[in-house]
């Protein structure tokens, strides 16, 4: 999708600079991915920091094109920049799941990236300073509405994976009274039969009664 949208904007602009991001942006993308392939399994520090600086880099240069085109002339292009951003927030908001490094760098870029925005198209304004007020008012509290939800996003995953621990400590529990319920039936049962063969062979008319009754007590007890 992405290298459909950066042929048509070079058809559109005849502007190199489209060509030239789309290959940045699909090289470093086909870099990480390949990066990510290899660090399959165990991932130490070193390997971490490289894959997260990989990570920025690339959605780095999807960033700069959308900034690119938010603050073009062309109200055609300043539209697709700008639903760029709003498409990058929201899948920024549904991709991290708890507070990393990646999501640190995706929250800034875009606060940064909408506040470069803001205050660009705020400078083009031709009215008087308290439009350009009410635009980076806006902006700001866009900003601290994106942050916000953010956030929320991690209080309500963390709350999740509680309840799922939970769950499943609960489930564990269960799982471990039944079996030593289930065990303490059985030895019951044995000791019970332990007892009464040895209330048989004290009552034996017989030896050969009490050693019967016996055998049968070590035979429960070893079941035991």
């Amino acid at each position: 999708m992405i290298s459909g949208v950066g042929c048509l904007l070079y058809v559109a602009t005849a502007q190199p600079i489209m060509l030239i991001w789309l290959g940045v942006y699909l090289s470093t993308n086909v870099v990480y991915a390949s990066s990510l392939w290899k660090a399959r399994g165990p991932v130490f520090l070193p390997q971490y920091a490289r894959l997260v600086a990989m990570n920025m880099v690339t959605s780095g240069s999807f960033s700069f094109m959308i900034l690119y085109l938010s603050v073009q002339p062309s109200a055609a292009l300043n539209g697709v920049g700008i639903c760029g951003l709003a498409g990058q927030a929201f899948f920024n908001l549904s991709r991290h799941k708890k507070l990393t490094a990646v999501a640190r760098w995706d929250t800034f870029s875009i606060v940064a990236g909408s506040i470069f925005v803001g205050g660009v198209h705020a400078l083009r304004l031709d009215g008087t300073m308290s439009y350009q007020a009410v635009m980076l008012f806006g902006v700001g509290a866009v900003s601290t509405y994106y942050v916000v939800a953010q956030r929320s996003v991690f209080r309500v995953n963390r709350a999740l994976e509680a309840a799922r621990e939970e769950a499943a400590h609960i489930q564990k529990m269960n799982a471990i009274g039944q079996l030593t319920s289930g065990i303490a039936h059985d030895f019951n049962n044995l000791l019970t039969v332990m007892r009464g063969n040895v209330e048989l062979a004290e009552l034996a008319g017989s030896q050969r009664e009490k050693e019967t009754a016996l055998q049968a007590t070590k035979d429960a007890a070893d079941r035991a």
